[in-house]
């Protein structure tokens, strides 16, 4: 029934794919849902990994510290009703925005951007440049114009040549999911998804080297299962740390319960090979997603719900050293959930 279901949801992807480029070329990953989300779906659908998980148990607590994926960045930037509303949300102490992670939009010009990152830093909002696309591991893109690596790494050091102090990124961030390519699921293609490793492996050595040059960080989104993924001599969870200044694993589920049940191996790999390292957890709130994705999402629940399940989180995460926070995918949708239920 999994194999079926991967089919089908590949299928239904490639359609949204092809629906969903944008004026300039950008590809499926500036959209809502991270190719991730439908290996977490599956996942939880899967009788090995639906046993009941423990209750999370009470650990160090500290300041809250969230992170907000923006994928429509030109709308939010170029619009003034939608700038206000985004400032109001990202500023809202309840929240507890501290980062956030932009997609490049060249549509959107240098001073734009720079009123943004001005705006959000008043805030005590930090700007990543977020930028990705699966294909970039095989040296192509998903949309027949769509951006390549090297033009969005190229814009970056423009913008930031250009940018005063307050208007710069604060980083980089790698949205690169080569585990939505056709056939990463097949045990029989083990020497291909190591290629596609290697290539993933090489895009964040030559984001990092930029990042570097322009003294900001570099980071990374991964996904759940990434202790599975052999990397180097050492698994896709905590070799590109070696690389980057963190990383993201894409946690998705709708208890704080479940979540701590996915993060926590993630967390002590970090915690044994890169201590102290930032490693920021990630929930998904996705409305438009498949019935299946939709069950590890925490669409139908409020804003409420997901800030106390986040302080959970958070209240047992920080008992490994490198644990930053938790990031919500993704702002246009979190902004739908309801206050309260």
């Amino acid at each position: 029934m999994i194999d079926t279901e991967k089919e089908r949801l590949k299928s239904s992807r490639q359609e949204y794919e092809e629906s969903n480029n944008g004026p300039d070329g950008h590809s499926f990953q500036q959209n809502k849902m991270h190719w991730c989300t439908i290996f977490v779906a599956l996942a939880a659908a899967a009788p090995a990994l639906s046993a009941p998980v423990s209750s999370p148990q009470p650990a160090s607590t500290s300041t809250p510290s969230h992170a907000l994926w923006l994928w429509k960045s030109a709308e939010i930037i170029q619009d003034p009703a939608h700038l206000t509303k985004f400032l109001s949300v990202v500023a809202n102490p309840d929240n507890a925005i501290t980062r956030v992670h932009a997609h490049i939009d060249r549509n959107v010009a240098n001073a734009e951007w720079g009123s943004f990152i001005e705006e959000c830093g008043a805030r005590g909002v930090a700007v990543e440049a977020l930028m990705g696309d699966k294909q970039w591991v095989l040296g192509s893109t998903t949309a027949p114009q769509g951006p390549t690596l090297q033009r969005q790494l190229d814009w970056i050091e423009q913008y930031q040549t250009k940018a005063s102090a307050r208007a710069k990124f604060a980083g980089i961030h790698m949205d690169v999911e080569p585990w939505g390519l056709p056939g990463w699921e097949v045990k029989e293609n083990a020497a291909h998804v190591q290629s596609l490793v290697g290539s993933l492996v090489a895009i964040a050595d030559k984001v990092a080297h930029v990042a570097n040059r322009l003294s900001i960080t570099a980071a990374a989104d991964l996904p759940f299962f990434a202790t599975s993924v052999p990397c180097e001599d050492a698994t896709l969870a905590t070799c590109l740390l070696g690389y980057l200044d963190s990383v993201t694993f894409m946690t998705y589920r709708q208890t704080s319960a479940a979540v701590l049940d996915m993060a926590t191996p993630l967390l002590k790999a970090v915690e044994k090979a890169h201590p102290g390292k930032p490693t920021w957890l990630a929930v998904e709130t996705c409305e438009a997603c498949d019935p299946e994705v939709a069950e590890i999402s925490y669409t139908g629940k409020s804003v409420g719900d997901l800030m106390r399940d986040l302080a959970a989180v958070e209240r047992n995460a920080t008992a490994y050293s490198g644990f930053a926070g938790v990031a919500i995918h993704s702002y246009e949708d979190f902004v739908k959930l309801p206050l309260s239920v």
